[in-house]
């Protein structure tokens, strides 16, 4: 079994985050490496256990994150372990963990992302387009590599850092939209 929720065991993560209900723990087992979008749409908490996600990229998926908060997701904690990015290609990747809905929640804790080498606009951690009203808690997180360490728009999306470390090339970027008055 690759992970866990409550007594019942998955053979993969996917499955796992599929299967499980809202306000479950996901909990690995033991480290995946897999080249598909982990999509996440509901309120969960993932507990990496210690272990290590790696996204390679090239998945069925299309996508370019290693871990999409999506829409029905309000409240998502990925804690303890670490979210490692391999693709290394020009503009594959373009986050570790992207949020795509509005009114999200994102509590990260213990954890560590890493991105290898700098492809243009990648970053360990993003809100995607015009989302609002995200908030990111970043407790105890480590964030290395990548163009970018986080992408912010809209003045409504709040960040809270505290005991992290954020390394990239630019540690923070944030969207000023500029509007044209007749």
């Amino acid at each position: 079994a690759v992970a866990q929720v409550g007594d019942a065991q998955y053979t993969t993560l996917a499955e796992a985050v599929e299967k499980a209900e809202s306000g479950a723990t996901i909990k690995l087992l033991q480290n995946v490496t897999t080249p598909d979008t982990l999509v996440i749409t509901k309120s969960v908490t993932l507990d990496l256990n210690g272990k290590t996600f790696t996204y390679t990229g090239n998945g069925s998926s299309g996508s370019q994150y290693a871990v999409q908060v999506g829409t029905g997701a309000e409240n998502v904690t990925v804690k303890n372990g670490t979210i490692e990015d391999s693709t290394s290609v020009h503009n594959k990747l373009f986050a570790g963990i992207a949020v795509s809905a509005s009114d999200v929640t994102m509590n990260l804790t213990d954890l560590k992302i890493t991105i290898h080498g700098t492809p243009l606009n990648n970053k360990a951690f993003a809100v995607n387009g015009n989302q609002t009203n995200v908030t990111f808690n970043l407790n105890r997180c480590d964030f290395t590599g990548g163009m970018l360490g986080t992408y912010f728009p809209a003045a409504t999306n709040v960040l809270n850092i505290e005991d992290s470390t954020i390394t990239s090339n630019t540690a923070l970027a944030v969207r000023l939209t500029w509007f044209l008055r007749p």
